[in-house]
């Protein structure tokens, strides 16, 4: 019994004098290398370093740590290269608070000597075998004389198995690899053997998640034919073209990559679906055209078909407007189709429009370049002072479009080209002939790691025997926020008593300079020009330059400028705001 209660007051005295040290003690590192890089990689990783903050840590625990460091230390530089070094640590104990310090002289790198790499596989035997060979061998990242480092020798195994992957051997995989170290010499001979694995094919498709809309939807976009080769950039870009629809919340393409089910290799597409309706309402402020309310209604499904229906009411200070239409899928040429009529209402610069429009439309996106063709009715009303008309005009129309932009919301490199072309003929429902050309750019250029040089411009004319007859709705104006800064809305045209008219011809360009200032915000210097005329005969450029902020949020681009006209002698502030829930 008395042993018993003997014990229990050794273990309770350990304890305390446990929990005393765990409270109050503590001690500091100091790691010497004459290679900052290391010396950040060790204090970084080291166990003696993360854990000297510890509440728990204990004397005991940290001479065992002391008592691992160096080997531990070695690991780590040997993934850098340096397989030699020579550590001295040192443990002062003598008070509080204990010194852990190591001095580390690193010692020569090993640099790659050697490097051997070869492919075996059914892949030899296609007709780009020995090519896929060559660019194997020969794009293989890491070369003799070359510093060794463990992350580098992964991921260039990583890089060389990727280019098999992705074209006809998704079972493509390292057979053997070997990195044989002399830590003597300090030297590094690589070795890795690739094994494509069996070619594949694309076999069925099955389609999982469906239950409200027809399949229709999934077999239009799959432009694969059951023995095709296996190709991973098709399967993603199909992947984030059913993305893209309004049909499904979610979609994920998987191949079955078994080798033993390389020849018509099954592939499943499972689906989320979206509902079937959906309202958007979308606010926006602009000092061009003041509060911006739009309300849009959506229906998916019309006649279990697939067909998109919709609806859009949009109000402005200046402008009333009302769509509908109906969108239909893709079909196996690519090919969105859709039919709409529109109801426009606007007042600018003395001028009041008043149109309705109908067409119908076709349009295809590939490889970043989308292409429209459109046929469109107007009917026009237009009043500029006392000179009231009616206009009408049947218009068959051509729309190319390039983006080559890394983001498409926020553009920090690349460039937009858009070019149009319409046209009308007399007595074929339109009550004069025309061609109309329109073009605009937009650069964006990175300058150093601080600056954004953006660089737009525009350009259109119409060509007609009688302009008068033509829908001013095809003519042009200038000025405002995304126009020629420092001039109200549509204010550069043809002055007329009443107001501004629309000229047959039109340009403008723009500079920019941007810069970052705080998070998200951004500040800009520009300057623009530009104009609209009767003819390029006497084209004057009206020219406005001033600053502006940029604040990029969640919910859209806020934009404020302050600008001065030179020719109205005046400072404008241009501010506009998009949001949409």
């Amino acid at each position: 019994m008395q042993g018993k209660r003997l014990r229990r007051i050794v273990w309770l005295w350990a304890g305390l004098v446990s929990t005393a040290w765990a409270n109050d003690f503590s001690y500091r590192v100091e790691i010497d290398s004459p290679d900052s890089g290391l010396q950040s990689l060790l204090e970084q990783y080291l166990d003696v370093v993360r854990y000297r903050d510890s509440e728990l840590m204990t004397p005991e625990q940290l001479r065992r740590l002391y008592r691992d460091m160096p080997k531990q230390a070695a690991d780590l530089l040997a993934t850098e290269g340096y397989l030699s070094p020579v550590f001295t640590p040192t443990l002062d104990d003598s008070r509080l608070p204990w010194r852990v310090s190591m001095k580390v002289e690193p010692g020569r790198p090993a640099d790659i000597t050697d490097v051997v790499i070869s492919l075996v596989g059914p892949v030899l035997s296609e007709p780009d075998g020995e090519a896929r060979q060559q660019r194997l061998i020969h794009g293989w990242p890491l070369k003799a004389g070359d510093r060794f480092r463990q992350t580098d020798w992964d991921a260039a195994k990583r890089h060389g198995l990727q280019g098999l992957l992705v074209d006809r051997f998704p079972a493509a995989h390292i057979r053997d690899s070997e990195a044989v170290i002399d830590p003597a010499k300090a030297t590094a001979n690589l070795r890795v053997v690739y094994d494509s694995g069996p070619r594949f094919t694309l076999g069925p498709l099955t389609v999982v998640g469906l239950k409200r809309y027809p399949r229709s939807l999934v077999d239009n976009l799959w432009a694969q034919s059951p023995g095709a080769p296996y190709d991973y950039t098709r399967i993603t870009e199909f992947q984030s073209a059913l993305q893209s629809t309004p049909y499904f919340d979610s979609v994920y393409v998987d191949v079955d990559t078994d080798p033993g089910h390389a020849e018509q290799a099954p592939v499943t597409v499972t689906v989320k679906e979206a509902p079937a309706q959906k309202i958007g309402v979308s606010l926006g402020y602009g000092t061009d055209k003041g509060i911006r309310t739009e309300l849009d209604y959506r229906y998916n499904n019309l006649l279990d078909r697939g067909w998109l229906y919709r609806a859009r009411v949009a109000v402005e200070r200046t402008q009333r407007e009302l769509e509908t239409g109906i969108d239909f899928p893709r079909n196996e040429r690519g090919y969105y189709d859709g039919v709409f009529i529109r109801s426009r209402q606007a007042e600018s610069q003395g001028l009041s429009l008043s149109k309705v429009e109908t067409g119908v439309s076709r349009t295809r996106t590939r490889n970043g370049i989308g292409l429209t063709y459109q046929l469109n009715y107007l009917t026009e009303r237009s009043q500029l002072g006392e000179d009231r008309k009616i206009n009408k005009a049947l218009t068959a129309g051509y729309k190319w479009v390039r983006r080559d932009v890394d983001n498409v919301l926020d553009p920090r490199r690349g460039n937009v080209l858009e070019v149009q072309l319409a046209g009308a003929a007399r007595g074929v429902l339109s009550d004069t002939s025309f061609v109309r050309g329109y073009a605009r750019t937009a650069l964006y250029w990175p300058l150093g790691k601080q600056f954004l040089l953006q660089a737009r411009g525009e350009i259109g004319q119409v060509v007609s025997q009688d302009v008068s007859r033509v829908p001013l709705d095809w003519l042009f104006r200038a000025g405002g926020s995304g126009s020629v800064r420092g001039y109200a809305f549509e204010s550069l045209g043809i002055q007329q008593e009443g107001g501004i008219a629309p000229g047959d011809v039109m340009a403008t360009v723009s500079l920019e300079l941007q810069r970052p200032v705080a998070h998200n915000w951004r500040a800009a210097l520009f300057a623009d020009a530009g104009n609209a005329s009767q003819a390029w005969d006497g084209f004057t450029l009206k020219r406005g330059y001033g600053v502006g902020a940029r604040y990029q949020s969640k919910v859209g681009l806020f934009a404020l400028d302050l600008a001065y006209g030179e020719a109205v002698k005046k400072w404008r502030l241009h501010a506009s705001l998009g949001i949409a829930f």
